[in-house]
């Protein structure tokens, strides 16, 4: 019996010709044919500057013919080996298959997150030593200050735009609270009875329909005040965002951007009707439009979906949800089952139960008793009808318990490389920053006004020479 030694990464493995002899066309096949350049003559072996802990696996395999590859080594490590060696990764065993690949699904997810927390981008425009920026001096300087005001956190100016959008955020949701709040509205008084009339046709004869309060009182002086105050910061606000933003078509295809339109427009528009017409509660039709647009303001409460790029734990918790969507629509498939076998049965269980008179009452008890919410507003009356309702209440039990480990697992996964990430980007804009011209922010900041200014300068001078 030939045998072969070979040298890998300072590890010698001794095996038998025929054992490399097992799996043809491959690179250790080849080592029983001819001698390659790897050959060293003086020890008889063969060296390979490769990993030792893979190609124990690899040589394993051609004993065996099952290919098991370590736990502790990252997948495109051992794709790199198997490349290497000449081995198809289809020879991997279905136990190990799941390991191997997982890392391809992690690896866009991460670059996804990584995009999207704004890991891959520049903090800052770097100023060489002699003042002027390194590209581009109005693109990258517009590039820079719409990051302060989009990208949260991407240095301390951003940090201080993020901390003022959430404090007019809360301001104008407690605004909103409030303004619902009937013992807080002041009545209005000499309200015509057409217009009361109007407000019952419309609106319901009930005196506290939410419409015919916010028609008939007016909120105290200091909400209203206060939510000028906070429509004036999200104007302005807006209109810089688009003004300094690099690309406006992809501005407009964000959702939360569209948000603030229907938000924005709306509230100045009920301003105009509100001082155009004084006595608004004579005209039927600005009283109309006015009680639509303020319908608007219910779209203020999305804004708090901006807290996600605010808020890392919660941008984490997004794509933990993003990366689990299989699971979830898996539950949701195992739910709508769950909710119409149990509601179909317990219809037919409780057909002398006026309370299940149609199937829709029955999908509803379903859904509620599944997610364990329970509000009794439908209940059995039979015990077919309590045997039937256990088994539906355990069983949603076992279905909602499903994807929580998966979601937890994949949340714990993005929030520590988030954290990572975190800290390296904030190492290599320190690094960055030491590279730049001035010693601090404001130096850096004041420089970049300066070559606006020159910028602008040197065009108007530019246009007047000719």
């Amino acid at each position: 019996m030939e045998r072969i030694t070979i040298d890998v990464g300072g590890v010698r493995f001794t095996t038998l010709r025929s054992t490399l002899e097992n799996i043809p066309k491959t690179k250790l096949a080849d080592l029983t044919r001819y001698k390659t350049k790897n050959y060293d003559a003086g020890a008889n072996e063969f060296f390979f500057d490769r990993n030792p802990l893979i190609f124990a696996a690899i040589l394993e395999f051609y004993r065996t013919g099952d290919l098991h590859i370590p736990t502790n080594i990252c997948g495109p490590q051992v794709k790199t080996e198997l490349d290497f060696w000449e081995i198809s990764e289809d020879f991997i065993s279905p136990c190990c298959w799941r390991a191997y690949k997982a890392y391809e699904e992690e690896e866009e997810t991460m670059k996804m997150v990584e995009k999207a927390m704004g890991f891959d981008d520049p903090a800052m425009p770097c100023l060489e030593k002699s003042g002027t920026l390194t590209y581009s001096d109005v693109q990258c300087t517009r590039t820079y200050l719409f990051k302060i005001m989009d990208v949260p956190g991407c240095n301390r100016y951003g940090k201080v735009m993020a901390a003022i959008f959430s404090l007019m955020t809360l301001m104008t949701i407690v605004v909103f609270t409030l303004e619902s709040v009937q013992e807080l509205r002041i009545p209005i008084p000499n309200i015509p009875n057409t217009t009361i009339q109007l407000l019952q046709d419309y609106f319901g004869h009930s005196k506290y329909s939410h419409f015919s309060v916010y028609i008939t009182t007016d909120p105290p002086l200091w909400l209203y005040v206060i939510d000028i105050i906070c429509d004036v910061y999200f104007t302005f606000e807006f209109t810089i965002r688009f003004l300094l933003c690099p690309w406006k078509c992809e501005f407009f295809k964000s959702f939360l951007n569209w948000i603030d339109v229907f938000c924005i427009i709306p509230a100045w528009v009920r301003l105009i009707i509100r001082f155009a017409f004084f006595e608004m509660h004579t005209n039927v039709n600005a009283m109309l439009a006015y009680c639509f647009l303020s319908s608007f303001k219910i779209l203020r409460i999305f804004r708090l979906f901006k807290g996600i790029k605010h808020n890392t734990g919660l941008r984490v918790m997004y794509f933990s949800l993003r990366a689990s969507i299989k699971e979830l629509g898996l539950l949701m498939c195992l739910l709508a089952v769950s909710t119409i076998v149990f509601a179909s049965i317990i219809f037919l269980a409780e057909h002398e139960n006026h309370q299940f008179s149609n199937l829709f009452r029955g999908f509803w008890y379903s859904i509620i008793t599944i997610t364990s919410v329970g509000y009794g507003d439908i209940t059995p009356l039979s015990w077919p009808g309590y045997l039937i309702g256990a088994l539906c209440a355990i069983t949603g039990m076992i279905i909602t318990a499903l994807p929580i480990p998966i979601i937890a697992s994949n949340f714990n996964l993005y929030y520590s490389f988030a954290q990572i990430r975190h800290k390296q980007y904030k190492k290599k804009q320190n690094e960055s920053g030491k590279k730049c011209a001035g010693v601090n922010g404001k130096e850096k900041f004041q420089t970049i006004l300066d070559l606006i200014n020159k910028h602008t300068s040197s065009k108007v001078t530019d246009q007047c020479n000719f």
